[in-house]
């Protein structure tokens, strides 16, 4: 699924996929602290969206 076409507030199955997020977030959290590596917007982006199985348009696909 592309970002865009992610649940919104206003879609019937978006708990279910906030949670997903917020499962996801933390996931990513946890690792990089137990791998002792720093965190930043761009991995956690890319990080997340892979567990969720999104597509998102980084640099390189430029």
């Amino acid at each position: 699924m592309k970002a865009s076409e992610a649940p919104t507030i206003q879609s019937p199955t978006w708990n279910q996929y906030r949670s997903q997020v917020i499962a996801a977030i933390t996931d990513v959290e946890v690792l990089m602290q137990q791998l002792d590596k720093g965190i930043n917007s761009e991995v956690l982006t890319e990080e997340v969206a892979e567990r969720l199985g999104i597509e998102i348009d980084t640099p390189d696909a430029y």
